[in-house]
């Protein structure tokens, strides 16, 4: 990574021959880290000055920007060339002179102007500190990997989507991926081409690691291995890196659905969403390449707010997101009751990120946080796996700055990887 560092001192201690050893000392540190500093030769000791060197290494294209405290008194400095800085923030502080005490002074203001900031302990910096700033250069590299994403569009969005963008060359310009447009039809033909005998093989192998199935019979679950065969000789066909299908269009064709070829996409990296939706679906890829972990697309359900809580459902899940993927049970899809879908349990406790790229010109995602509080709730008024979230904010926040009713969830806490991400691309931001 490449990291501007600029050394604020206080003016009573520019001069001192301690300032330029410590200088020396935090840049060698950097560099055996494996991490490039940009760093002028000068000190700032007034604003004026600091803002000069913080543009000065903002120009030089760095992925982040570090502040290394050499002193107390450096709070103002800090604060005022920091305004107009988008990019992750590192104070690198130590014990000496008041410089740790200035960090914490001026940590929770960056905060509170929106800023990504974290201390780092200078006098040693270590695995996790370095880790902390190698992170960030993830985010240029899934951009990247973004605008070489073919995303395969299998039919046409779903016409009960109507908060999505349909704007396909306005993605490929905000986002990066490719949308690739394929017949369903073709998709029917690909299928109806399966042998029988193939498909089973897929059938068998899934059933064996299945605890019981309730509504489908054996040859629902080989006809809805032939779905994924057909969608698997589609990716390969137009060399698809994830896609999006317009799978209720299967239930008459095919007398069967989607559900269980999308499960095991998912399980196999290939990034799979539903019902034609590309807002849900490429928001499902960010999460996957920022985690390289699978991703869940679920219906937002209902909301408690006596308990702070959000349930959402879908009839779909990659198996390796549940507690346990051998306790899978197969049911029939909910809306229609055809087919094979999947009913799973995700683990109580879990701390998940739930997000969704959004908004008419595709400028916007909310992001939130929580834990799942129930992981199977066995409803039968809504799709197969459920989960009920308790949000780490207010429940009537989330509701009132949805995008759609899809969102993606993901395990784990990566809310700042992904509030670097919209950085990185100017797309606004809703925290929850």
């Amino acid at each position: 990574m490449k990291l501007g560092v600029v050394t604020v001192t206080s003016p009573l201690r520019a001069k001192k021959p301690n300032v330029t050893r410590l200088v020396s000392d935090v840049l060698k540190q950097l560099k055996d880290s494996g991490i490039e500093a940009v760093s002028p030769q000068t000190f700032a000791s007034d604003m004026e000055s600091a803002d000069k060197l913080v543009k000065q290494v903002l120009s030089a294209e760095v992925d982040a920007l570090a502040y290394l405290i050499t002193s107390g008194g450096t709070e103002r400095m800090i604060l005022e060339s920091a305004k107009n800085v988008a990019l992750p923030i590192f104070l690198l502080a130590n014990s000496s002179d008041n410089s740790f005490a200035a960090a914490c002074e001026v940590l929770p203001k960056l905060k509170s102007m929106g800023k990504r900031a974290k201390p780092i302990f200078s006098e040693k910096i270590d695995e996790t500190a370095v880790h902390e700033m190698k992170q960030i250069d993830e985010i240029p590299e899934v951009i990247q990997k973004l605008r070489l994403t073919r995303l395969g569009l299998v039919g046409e969005p779903s016409p009960w989507l109507v908060s999505i963008c349909t704007d396909f060359q306005l993605i490929r310009n905000r986002i990066g991926p490719r949308i690739v447009q394929v017949d369903l039809s073709e998709l029917i033909k690909e299928v109806e081409k399966i042998p029988i005998s193939e498909a089973r093989k897929i059938s068998d192998e899934f059933l064996s690691n299945v605890l019981k199935m309730a509504e489908p019979t054996e040859m629902d679950v080989v006809q809805a291995a032939k779905i994924y065969l057909g969608l698997k000789n589609l990716v390969k066909k137009y060399n698809l890196d994830a896609l999006s299908i317009r799978c209720f269009d299967l239930i008459p064709a095919l007398d069967n659905t989607g559900c269980l070829a999308v499960s095991k996409m998912i399980d196999e990296g290939v990034i799979a969403g539903c019902e034609g939706d590309i807002d849900t679906t490429l928001t499902m890829l960010v999460l996957h390449y920022l985690t390289n972990e699978p991703v869940w697309l679920a219906n937002t359900c209902s909301i408690d707010r006596a308990k702070n809580t959000l349930t959402f459902a879908h009839c779909t899940i990659a198996t390796k997101l549940l507690e346990d993927a051998s306790k899978v049970t197969l049911r029939s899809h909910f809306e229609s009751g055809k087919g094979v879908s999947i009913q799973g349990a995700l683990k109580p406790g879990q701390k998940v990120t739930i997000a969704r790229l959004g908004g008419l010109k595709m400028d916007k995602m909310v992001i939130a946080t929580g834990a799942i509080r129930q992981g199977d709730m066995g409803h039968e008024h809504m799709c197969r796996t459920q989960v009920e979230v308790r949000l780490d904010d207010k429940v009537e926040t989330f509701i009132n700055n949805l995008l759609g009713n899809h969102v993606t969830i993901v395990k784990g806490d990566i809310s700042s990887k992904l509030q670097g991400f919209c950085d990185k691309l100017g797309i606004n931001v809703i925290s929850i």
